[in-house]
């Protein structure tokens, strides 16, 4: 008979399941301290020993794949979906065990694990984010598992790991986008197509491949049908001058879409980047780049936000890089001047006897 018990350090109750000839333990959501959570555990309890309700016994996670594809996502967040539970479901095939019993005591296991996985391409070792954002993809499989009725408990519920501090990508100069520009020309033509708009524009690198049905010459306006966050993300801006002759270019010569972008598009700039002697750039600096010069030459913040299609500001301030030339004309704003000339402060500083001496 199912029987309800508790843990030490647990602050759930835990039920007792016979399952053939062996007794099984299953975490539940029901808090030890509510006396009403705790009535509703008894009941859980017995509900399952006249078995009313069944534990799942299927260690198969066929359900999983199917889950994710109907999702109400972005096609490249299911990429990503997928690819996590790719890599769970090889640690769990690895490890042997299933997935409702996948917890932190197998989180930990799993980020060491993936630690010395190598990528297919740079062969460089996972960051600590990656790994952590995986879990956090497991948890949310667990949790749609459980609604479904395809598993009993989220294990990983409780299950928190601080992140590393993310790196900060800088601005291109003007010394490195003629680098890149004379690199881009010994390479594929769509590296170039792609680099030149999103300078312009400060569109993302899938944003790129722009339709040329979206392009109007006439108007001079170009829309973005699927940037991030999918279709009802859309937006419209002015051609910027820079570009015009490049669009007018592949409108007119009978072209589909100004690129046709291949896969691990992202890792071929990054390689681009890495030999010419700049690791800490990415694609991404395009984008970095165009909003702090927009800022630089004092456009309006709205008007900045709504040209790189960002609704928060302060996403739009996570991309703004300072010089220091910038904070130099702004850092005597506001300053007491000095009284007579004298620099009182070099007073303070000095001996009694001295500063008695210069008065």
């Amino acid at each position: 008979m199912a029987s309800i018990y508790k843990r030490k350090r647990s602050k759930f109750w835990y039920v007792r399941i016979k399952q053939g000839n062996r007794w099984v333990a299953k975490a539940t959501r029901y808090l030890v301290a509510d006396p009403l959570a705790t009535a509703r555990a008894k009941v859980y309890a017995s509900t399952i020993s006249v078995g009313e309700v069944s534990v799942p016994q299927n260690k198969s996670t066929d359900w999983v794949v199917p889950m994710i594809e109907n999702m109400p996502i972005t096609t490249g967040t299911c990429e990503r979906y997928l690819s996590a539970w790719r890599s769970v479901n090889q640690f769990m095939t690895l490890k042997k065990f299933r997935l409702d019993e996948f917890g932190p005591i197998h989180a930990n296991l799993f980020i060491h694990w993936r630690h010395d996985v190598k990528k297919n391409l740079s062969r460089k070792k996972l960051s600590r984010n990656t790994m952590i954002q995986e879990l956090k993809i497991l948890k949310i499989i667990q949790r749609q598992g459980r609604l479904f009725g395809k598993m009993e408990g989220r294990p990983m519920d409780d299950y928190k790991c601080q992140q590393s501090a993310k790196r900060i990508r800088p601005e291109l100069t003007d010394e490195e986008i003629q680098k890149c520009r004379m690199a881009l020309m010994n390479k594929p033509s769509w590296m170039g197509v792609a680099f030149e708009i999103s300078l312009a524009t400060g569109c993302r690198l899938r944003e790129c491949c722009i339709p040329t049905s979206c392009i109007d010459l006439e108007r001079r306006t170009v829309t973005f049908p699927n940037p991030k966050g999918g279709e009802t993300k859309a937006f419209l801006i002015p051609i910027p001058a820079s570009i015009l002759p490049l669009l007018t270019h592949i409108v007119e010569s009978g072209a589909k879409v100004t690129c046709l972008m291949p896969r691990k598009a992202s890792y071929r700039f990054r390689r681009m980047f890495d030999k010419l002697g700049m690791p800490n750039h990415c694609f991404h600096s395009l984008r970095i780049t165009r909003v702090s010069r927009m800022r630089r030459a004092e456009v309006p913040r709205a008007s900045a936000m709504r040209l790189v299609n960002h609704s928060s500001e302060i996403v739009h301030r996570m991309y703004d890089r300072f010089e220091m030339g910038d904070l130099r004309k702004y850092v005597d704003a506001g300053s007491t001047p000095l009284a007579n000339g004298q620099n009182q402060t070099a007073q303070l500083l000095l001996p009694k006897s001295e500063s008695r001496r210069i008065l």
